[in-house]
């Protein structure tokens, strides 16, 4: 088969490389040009993902049986294949990750079904092309970008949630030497007060089963990891016994359970998603409003999917978010501006970090410091956000 691979220079990617040429298949890979290709017979296209022209004139008159995507970490990435690549492929494997079950507190793995892709808000205006933003919210990028695909692709789309992967001399992510380094000088361990078991994979196996991921013609997600989860404590009782030490864990709170203890003194700001679709951290806006800690949202407009900035405002496009289109409307303002709007009413500790990605965007999001909503209306968008939103 011919297999083109996005990205995959570096670590369990090469190899996948490595173990698809092995099997006799045909290997292009595609990326910015600032990592060599693993071996000097593969095919190398250089090209910046992000950069849609740039994809379509590099892949010009080029098709492929199979595209393995190791680096789509955003919906827009995803968008952006999903244009690129139709009539190019028949078949789309992106490599995803468990991260994308992060809002879920489970003591167990969970399914693939734990996700209904049809569920997830797709916010491609959010600041995706920041690095900073982008690797803070690693795991809703993965979420949102499969989320794109579900939605219809225009070929057999499937994605590889992978665990947290170990192993190698080369493992860049410096995850199990975290461990291996406190462990051998004694030092402190931090860990969440409620601390979950995660799974785990061997760089090697995963390599294997994408390699099998690109041959078989499964569709949808599935979850890839080695046999049963590990605790932190399970991990570092097998470190003790390789390499001597001693464990000490340090506790620290995390998540809604214990949000007095997360944020009291030791922080300044808290960056959690919040939106007229999205209302799960409502104790902790609630919270840094009496303490007089910033609140930044992020996809604030979540809920909000047409711009009026493009046309007319149209409620039935929005008809679990009408009332914001409707005070838009008798407003002769854009539903986004109003949920700008809306959010700053909440708190004066509440500061909204919308995406642009036009400078009519930007400006129109910027005015929404000046529409000061009227009792009756706050009131109607309470409703159609969802009672208890304000604080």
């Amino acid at each position: 088969m011919d297999v083109l691979v996005i990205g995959g220079s570096r670590y369990f990617g090469k190899r996948v490389i490595a173990l698809l040429r092995e099997s006799g298949h045909r290997i292009t890979v595609l990326n910015r040009g600032t990592s060599p290709v693993p071996d000097a017979g593969i095919e190398h296209l250089v090209a910046d993902r992000d950069d849609e022209a740039a994809l379509e004139s590099v892949l010009a008159g080029r098709s492929f049986d199979v595209v393995l995507d190791q680096v789509c970490y955003t919906p827009r990435q995803a968008e952006t294949a999903r244009r690129v690549f139709a009539g190019r492929t028949r078949r789309y494997v992106m490599t995803s990750t468990v991260e994308v079950y992060e809002h879920e507190d489970s003591p167990v793995p969970l399914p693939e079904t734990a996700l209904d892709l049809a569920s997830v808000a797709v916010d491609t205006g959010a600041p995706w092309d920041d690095p900073a933003f982008r690797d803070a919210h690693y795991g809703e990028g993965k979420r949102q970008a499969e989320a794109v695909f579900a939605a219809g692709s225009p070929f057999a789309w499937a994605s590889v949630r992978v665990a947290h992967v170990l192993g190698g001399d080369d493992d860049f992510t410096g995850r199990l030497d975290h461990y291996v380094r406190r462990v051998r000088a004694g030092e402190p361990i931090a860990v969440p007060a409620v601390n979950r078991p995660a799974t785990y994979v061997y760089v090697e196996e995963i390599a294997a089963f994408l390699a099998w991921a690109v041959e078989a013609d499964f569709t949808g997600p599935v979850n890839a990891h080695s046999h049963g989860p590990l605790r932190t404590a399970d991990l570092c009782a097998e470190i003790e016994r390789q390499v001597g030490g001693r464990t000490v864990f340090q506790q620290v709170g995390v998540g809604e359970s214990e949000v007095g203890e997360v944020l009291g003194d030791r922080l300044v700001s808290v960056q959690n998603r919040y939106s007229p679709a999205v209302r799960g951290s409502g104790a902790e806006l609630r919270l840094c409003a009496d303490l007089g800690l910033a609140f930044l949202p992020w996809s604030p407009l979540g809920g909000i999917s047409r711009s009026s900035l493009d046309g007319a405002s149209a409620l039935e496009e929005d008809p679990e978010f009408g009332a914001f289109h409707r005070v838009a409307r008798a407003r002769g303002t854009s539903p986004q501006r109003v949920a700008l709007a809306w959010l700053l009413s909440l708190s004066e500790t509440v500061l909204p970090i919308p995406g642009a990605s036009r400078p009519e965007t930007a400006r129109d999001s910027a005015a929404a410091a000046g529409l000061v909503l009227t009792e009756e209306e706050l009131e109607e968008l309470e409703e159609s956000a969802g009672a208890g939103a304000r604080g």
